[in-house]
């Protein structure tokens, strides 16, 4: 197991806290040189960059898996992205979508699923139990 597989493991299980690149350094017992070197070699991006593209990962499962109730703005910040935009622009180069996009296609999901299983009002009331979610400009509209 090498250095980058060492560090990449650790930093899947601590991708939520908060991290600098002479932390990684120091728990991989290199100087902070031959860490990027062996992350840039095994992946071809730094370490830093693989500790934002676990957080991202991590954003992105939060909001499939959320209760309705949580916004994006809220999973962003626990996911440990301070730059709202910044982090909707990530999100939308990762996976294709923004992430106020993902929110809406899973409830449209979870409300094809009612409808299957249920008639009637129950649909109507899925579909609106995730509309809390929204994307940070939608945030910033909001403000007072």
């Amino acid at each position: 197991v090498t250095v980058a597989e060492n560090i990449d493991r650790w930093i899947r299980e601590h991708a939520l806290v908060p991290i600098t690149l002479e932390d990684l350094a120091r728990i991989a017992g290199v100087s902070a040189r031959v860490l990027q070197k062996a992350c840039n070699a095994r992946w071809g991006r730094s370490p830093l960059e693989l500790v934002a593209s676990h957080r991202m990962a991590a954003a992105r499962q939060r909001i499939l898996t959320a209760p309705s109730t949580i916004t994006v703005t809220q999973v962003a910040i626990e996911s440990g992205f301070s730059h709202f935009g910044r982090f909707a622009t990530a999100y939308r180069q990762a996976y294709g979508e923004s992430p106020s996009e993902t929110v809406a296609s899973r409830a449209a999901a979870w409300s094809d699923a009612a409808g299957r299983r249920q008639a009637g009002p129950c649909r109507r009331h899925d579909r609106s139990a995730a509309a809390p979610i929204r994307d940070a400009a939608h945030e910033r509209a909001l403000a007072p």
